[in-house]
């Protein structure tokens, strides 16, 4: 949001260009006062509505000193609202902020504060709250420390705090903090309430008048940011500081001017409307944090729980989608309805401020603009609900590996995460040492997670999820080879190309012929360079695959070639195939083992525990080599054009298979289905089954969850906090342990909608968010 950022005037220039508007002729210098009020007081003006007060000897100049107390604007303590008769206030004076004071045993070396000798002959509840009386007795001392965790505070603390009603240990709890810094971040907000009612009463009482310097204005403005800064955590104080601070802007806002560069994290819904109010004025798109401020601030829309859980998240994504969708900004003309700003004062003594902010419009009031900015915000939640729902778990933490996982794309860069940008320096060195073929184990050593004993579906999804985010790829893909990982075992890295790959049916049938020709190929324990070049050199001719296809059959190729295969499962399913597709793949097996040009009988022998391992009959192998051969070598025709028409390729390439393309086809067709049903049933790792074994005396909704644990769940989500006793009494009846019952109900929320549903701290916490959705499959 842009954030107003006062000027404070110290300059002569700045006053001339000003026209001496605000500036008196009094400016303040930066010479130290001070007042002690324990000294004898040396009278230099004698009035019943001024303080009589001396000048510490800071000074060598009597003159200046003169000329620094007119600087004071000493003014009397007005009593808001005012006595219906004249009431002298006991001499009650300002003190600036360079004054010093030395009271009740403090010496008080920042002014900003209200003070006088004796109580005032006003009733006490019509004393304004933050002036400090001398002659009052206090008690105690106390050091504000960083250790210090508990500050003393009783019944005259109230919720609307005076100093004159404070007991004598509060008084003297509040005088050393204002003799401090000021900054205790563990102080009662109630004191900070009481100081914070003297700066808006100086404020509010001169706002008609010059009484209060530019330099002055300022300081209290930096004061009231810097106690927000401290105390923002209390919401009321954050409620009534920030209100304030706008009301100071609309005060005086040739002070302001406008810093794009920074979001004010304290803009209210008052400061909302007039930055608002002015850009549409001005004829300025509206930028994106002020849409998102709208958003926040409408009456006719609420940000949802991702929205403020993933608050960060939320902002980033919505300022990236509203750029996409208004470019420099939605355009906003001007309304009929004029702004009005009305502030109400946090002290009890004063009544509500109406401040004249000119004849601007209020455009906050338009309802088209929210709902197309509300469209935005909705799809910004919809992609965050993942991620909000981690973090709504016990222990979670955005710095999580599993969060950054549930992280939208467009708000990850691999560059700014520390565990990415690791894992990607790893991933790239692989690739150019090894092309990619890395151990599981140490992939997981590379993103700081321990192996698992096995690897399950969750497991795989994790790994694809934490590589993809980085920007690369991994194979095998269960959804694209449909084979599974070891933790012993390889797997292989690639840089893809940004598009999707949507498995094709060329691409799942060179699959399967991948998966036979590596079996083949590492048959003898030694893969020659020939024989993985006939391999590849299927990937090579299919024009209808993608480069992004190809490249993941590469990858799967390479994994293949390194893992230790074999043909269990495939000898019943390959005896479903007619004659004349085993006929093609034992030619595309023979190619392979052949081609180096040479088949010894250490070899054959090989190939013949192949074939009976594939079901096929070893007595055939040597009259399938013999006719491999001839078609070779038979005859001076034989050239290699005809050698070219051999199923180097297998069952894939139609124009070498043309004889063959009806028989081609349906082997293809057939093998596919093979070796997906037999991955599906062998190779695929399925989910943990959640859900609880059935008995014949339990009685299960339709989403599993019996019923009395349903009727347990009616009874908690009657209300969102139990405490641990109530919970084990609700539980008590159904002979169930509160702690099974948690575990139970959680457990039915996480397969029903990913979330869990109940919170166990030292209370239990019910979700109501996930309630709506549990109810809402429940009936």
């Amino acid at each position: 949001m842009q954030k107003l950022k006062i000027l404070i005037a110290k300059s002569s220039e700045f006053l001339k260009n000003l026209g001496n508007q605000h500036a008196s002729g009094n400016q303040h210098n930066n010479a130290l006062r001070a007042i002690n009020s324990n000294s004898p007081p040396q009278p230099i003006m004698h009035d019943d509505d001024f303080a009589n007060f001396t000048i510490s000897p800071h000074s060598t100049h009597q003159q200046s000193q003169l000329n620094q107390l007119n600087e004071f604007n000493a003014m009397p303590v007005q009593i808001y609202p005012r006595p219906t008769r004249s009431e002298p206030q006991s001499q009650a004076q300002w003190l600036t902020y360079d004054a010093s004071l030395t009271i009740q045993g403090r010496t008080i070396r920042k002014g900003l504060i209200y003070h006088t000798w004796s109580m005032p002959r006003s009733r006490r509840f019509t004393i304004e709250p933050s002036l400090l009386i001398n002659n009052m007795g206090v008690s105690g001392h106390t050091n504000f420390t960083v250790s210090s965790q508990n500050v003393y505070q009783d019944d005259t603390l109230g919720y609307w705090p005076s100093y004159v009603e404070l007991s004598p240990q509060c008084k003297g709890v509040y005088l050393d903090w204002l003799a401090s810094k000021r900054d205790y971040p563990n102080m009662p907000i109630g004191y900070v309430f009481i100081y914070f009612y003297g700066l808006e009463y100086r404020i509010i009482t001169n706002l008609e008048n010059d009484n209060v310097s530019i330099d002055e204005f300022a300081q209290i403005y930096e004061e009231v940011e810097r106690l927000l800064a401290i105390y923002s955590h209390n919401q009321s104080f954050k409620y009534y500081a920030t209100n304030f601070l706008t009301l100071m802007q609309f005060s005086r806002p040739h002070l302001f001017s406008v810093d794009e560069s920074e979001d004010d994290e304290n803009m209210n819904a008052e400061s909302f409307r007039f930055e608002l109010a002015k850009t549409v004025v001005e004829k300025r798109p509206i930028p994106a944090s002020l849409a998102l401020a709208w958003l926040k601030f409408s009456e006719n829309y609420s940000l949802k729980t991702p929205a403020r859980r993933c608050e960060t998240e939320f902002k980033q994504l919505f300022n990236h989608r509203y750029q996409q969708a208004f470019g420099r900004g939605l355009e906003v003309s001007e309304n009929k309805t004029r702004l009005k700003f009305d502030y109400r004062p946090a002290s009890r003594l004063m009544q509500s401020v109406n401040i004249n902010v000119g004849d601007l419009p209020d455009p906050s009031r338009l309802t088209t603009p929210v709902k197309r900015l509300a469209e935005i915000a909705d799809d910004c939640t919809e992609l965050l609900n993942p991620l909000s729902r981690y973090l709504a778990k016990e222990g979670s933490q955005r710095t999580d590996l599993s969060a950054l996982l549930l992280m939208p794309e467009e708000l990850i860069d691999a560059n700014q995460q520390p565990i990415l940008r690791k894992f990607c320096q790893w991933a790239q060195q692989m690739i150019e040492e090894q092309e990619g073929l890395v151990w599981v184990s140490d992939f997981w050593d590379h993103v700081g997670r321990d192996l698992p004993q096995t690897l399950g579906k969750k497991d795989f999804d994790f790994m694809h999820a934490i590589a993809n985010k980085a920007g690369f790829a991994i194979a095998p893909d269960v959804n694209l080879h449909q084979q599974k990982l070891k933790t012993d075992g390889y797997i292989v890295l690639y840089q893809p190309m940004p598009d999707f790959i949507k498995p094709s049916t060329t691409f799942n049938q060179v699959v399967v012929m991948l998966r036979i020709g590596a079996l083949v190929a590492v048959n003898d324990n030694q893969v020659s360079e020939k024989e993985v070049l006939t391999v590849v050199s299927l990937i090579d001719q299919q024009q209808r695959l993608t480069d992004n296809e190809k490249m993941s059959l590469r990858a799967y190729l390479l994994w293949q070639l390194n893992t230790p295969n074999n043909a269990q499962g495939l000898k019943s399913r390959l005896t479903a195939l007619p004659t004349n597709a085993l006929n093609i793949v034992k030619r595309y097996i023979l190619r392979i083992a052949m081609a180096e040009g040479q088949v010894d009988n250490a070899k054959i022998k090989r190939l013949e525990k192949l074939y009976t391992s594939l079901g096929f009959d070893k007595s055939q192998l040597t009259s399938d080599i013999h006719q491999m051969q001839t078609n070779t070598s038979g005859s001076a025709e034989t050239t290699l054009n005809e050698q070219a028409k051999m199923p180097q390729a297998g069952v894939i390439n139609q124009d070498v298979l043309a004889k063959h393309e009806q028989d081609t086809l349906h082997a293809q067709t057939l093998l596919a289905q093979i070796f997906a049903s037999q991955d599906s049933e062998e190779a695929i790792p399925q989910p943990e089954s959640t859900s609880k074994p059935l008995h014949a005396n339990q009685t299960y909704n339709a989403n599993g969850l019996e019923s009395s644990y349903e009727q347990l769940f009616q009874q908690l989500i009657t209300k969102e906090k139990w405490s641990y006793e109530e919970f084990t009494e609700l539980c008590r009846p159904a002979n169930m342990m509160p702690d099974a019952v948690i575990e139970v109900l959680n457990d039915w929320a996480y397969d029903s909608v990913d979330a869990p549903v109940i919170d166990a701290e030292e209370m239990i916490y019910i979700d109501f968010e996930i309630v709506e959705e549990l109810q809402a499959l429940l009936h």
